[in-house]
């Protein structure tokens, strides 16, 4: 009897990535995993939040609008294989004085708006865990150069809640659960997989839910009403797969 072990879906995901650069570029599966540095890779686009904004425009490459220190991005002659995509939330420490944003290493980064940490009271309009709501009932898009490759979709999937709350016991954050299948950790698998060449414009769009409250989105205020030391953060988590320093080779995205 024959025994057929199928890889798992990491493996099968590599695979399928090697596969794809192999026909694009008319090179055999070996001479690509040969030539190339193929490996996992998960990165992070940062953004603060802002009350007055509901549009927000990022994008996967290095040097390319404002970077942030705890920020993944990737280098323009990399090819990116998408395979999950997430929302993260986090804080960084605000400086009333000058204005400045620092010490974001300092703070978790949660797969949805927990009431319990992000529990700010402005006294009158909706509560910060509330605001954060526009940003769920959001949309989100990709465009690579002129081509479409993600129309609006809603961002309630690239949340997700681990039906365990936030506490101050460093041992009890729920952001940290899971394994190696990107789902298991807040992550939303892809039905078809796309691969960017950061060489092209890779603009990722994301617009907040109309006619929402978004007064203290940001975390400006505590949970008993003062000015708060510390603003909201925002994080797009692609993983993938990085095949470095191929990109600029053939125009749009691809398929695997």
């Amino acid at each position: 009897m024959n025994i057929v072990i199928a890889p798992d879906s990491n493996r099968a995901f590599y695979q399928r990535v090697v596969e794809a650069i192999s026909k694009a570029f008319s090179i055999s599966p070996d001479q690509a995993t040969r030539d190339y540095v193929i490996s996992p890779q998960t990165v992070l686009i940062g953004v603060p939040l802002k009350p007055n904004q509901s549009t927000y425009q990022l994008n996967p490459r290095n040097n390319v609008g404002t970077g942030y220190p705890t920020d993944n991005r990737l280098d323009q002659n990399d090819y990116f294989a998408i395979q999950s995509i997430g929302i993260k939330l986090g804080r960084a420490t605000y400086d009333s004085g000058t204005g400045q944003l620092s010490q974001f290493g300092n703070y978790p980064k949660l797969s949805f708006p927990d009431p319990n940490y992000f529990n700010g009271n402005p006294g009158s309009g909706l509560d910060e865990w509330q605001c954060l709501q526009a940003l769920v009932n959001g949309k989100i898009s990709l465009l690579v150069g002129s081509q479409q490759i993600i129309p609006q979709d809603s961002l309630q999937k690239l949340f997700y809640n681990p039906w365990a709350t936030y506490t101050s016991s460093p041992v009890a954050l729920p952001q940290y659960n899971g394994g190696s299948d990107p789902a298991t950790r807040g992550l939303y698998n892809l039905p078809m997989n796309f691969i960017l060449d950061l060489n092209q414009d890779n603009n990722i769009n994301i617009v907040l839910a109309n006619d929402a409250d978004m007064a203290v989105i940001d975390g400006s205020v505590t949970s008993a009403g003062a000015a708060s030391t510390y603003r909201n953060m925002m994080w797009l988590e692609l993983e993938g797969i990085v095949i470095k320093n191929m990109g600029g080779n053939r125009q749009g995205a691809m398929a695997c």
